[in-house]
């Protein structure tokens, strides 16, 4: 499996959609599946409860073993590349849209970066680019 994790609003499903021949968008996938919904964000519940949320996500997307992923959902799983796009270019989809605060989306960014960090990950500044590296 080839594990893409972008921060929410960073235009994934878009570029599933439109230019991401052979890749799946795995958040869509968990919401296909009854394990996510996209109002989820916003729904207050006990860090255990989300934990177990997106701990559930990782595992379900263990079932799709040879298929390459973008997803942005997720819990610890360590994927194989991680997209940030431009952080002005983030905060102006973001501003745009109903989904989660610019201050969530930067900490899943900040969580990222230190996923990096920690693990060694590559991160790339567009999707396209991982798919490039990543096959």
């Amino acid at each position: 499996m080839a594990l893409v994790y972008a921060p929410p609003l960073s235009g994934a499903t878009t570029w599933v959609a439109s230019a991401g021949r052979g890749w799946l968008d795995g958040t869509q996938m968990a919401v296909d599946a009854g394990l996510h919904s996209p109002d989820w964000c916003r729904e207050s519940c006990p860090a255990s409860e989300k934990e177990a949320h997106l701990k559930a996500i990782d595992e379900f997307f263990e079932d799709y073993a040879d298929h390459k992923i973008v997803a942005t959902v997720f819990y610890d799983k360590i994927p194989d590349m991680v997209v940030l796009i431009d952080e002005n270019v983030h905060r102006a989809y973001v501003s745009q849209s109903s989904g989660p605060s610019w201050g969530t989306v930067f900490d899943i960014r900040t969580y990222l970066k230190q996923m990096c960090n920690r693990f060694g990950v590559v991160s790339v500044s567009s999707f396209a680019k991982a798919a490039e590296h990543l096959g």
